[in-house]
């Protein structure tokens, strides 16, 4: 399972691209072909930390790699992987739990559906242009 960054850490952004590199295999040659590019210019001054990608350079990696987070790629928060956000509540069943026990729980619940919500309209929005 790839690191999730905390909320309260910023997203140290070379970093985040090597972790992307390092998941689908992929050299700088092979993930800039994948996205469309000419060159792997652009990503190696973002590994190297010279500069940061645009808007558009994160749109595209996104609509090229559906299954990332667009919430970790934009904003440097949770999982890499939309997958992983699934995961991140543990399953609890006891009787013993209190209301406000699974009242927590459920709300934890709904802020990942509405997350995801949220990355299912950005992509469909990105897909219609």
């Amino acid at each position: 399972m790839l690191r999730v960054n905390p909320d309260s850490a910023p997203v140290d952004v070379p970093e985040m691209f090597q972790e992307i590199l390092t998941y689908y295999r992929l050299n700088q040659a092979q993930f800039a072909k994948r996205c469309g590019w000419k060159t792997s210019e652009a990503l190696t001054h973002i590994l190297s930390d010279r500069s940061k990608p645009s808007y558009n350079t994160m749109a595209t990696i996104l609509k090229t790699f559906p299954d990332l987070n667009g919430d970790r790629i934009l904003r440097g928060k949770g999982p890499l992987l939309l997958a992983e956000l699934c995961n991140d509540t543990p399953v609890i069943v006891s009787d013993k739990l209190s209301d406000s026990n699974w009242r927590a729980i459920a709300e934890e619940r709904l802020k990942t559906i509405e997350m995801q919500s949220s990355q299912i309209e950005f992509l469909q929005k990105m897909l219609i242009k």
